[in-house]
């Protein structure tokens, strides 16, 4: 089930140069939903496609951690 996010790109504030991906449940950004620590990202995948599916997402990526896979859809390649 896909769910609309909004997502903040931060420095991590540890290491110069790392960075994560908070996202929260609407625009207003109050009440954070998860964060997604890049140091830990073992791989992106873009241009990916839903087999058996309705949708066909035309900016559909994945960003993979050792914990868990997200799948992100944007509206543009810009975004």
């Amino acid at each position: 089930k896909w769910r609309r996010r909004w997502f903040v790109l931060r420095l991590s504030g540890q290491i110069p140069g790392q960075y994560v991906l908070e996202y929260y449940a609407d625009s207003s950004k109050k009440k954070i939903k998860g964060v997604i620590d890049l140091d830990q990202c073992e791989q992106v995948d873009a241009g990916l496609q839903l087999e058996g599916r309705k949708e066909n997402y035309q900016h559909m990526f994945d960003v993979r951690t050792s914990k868990r896979t997200y799948y992100l859809v944007a509206n543009s390649e810009s975004e």
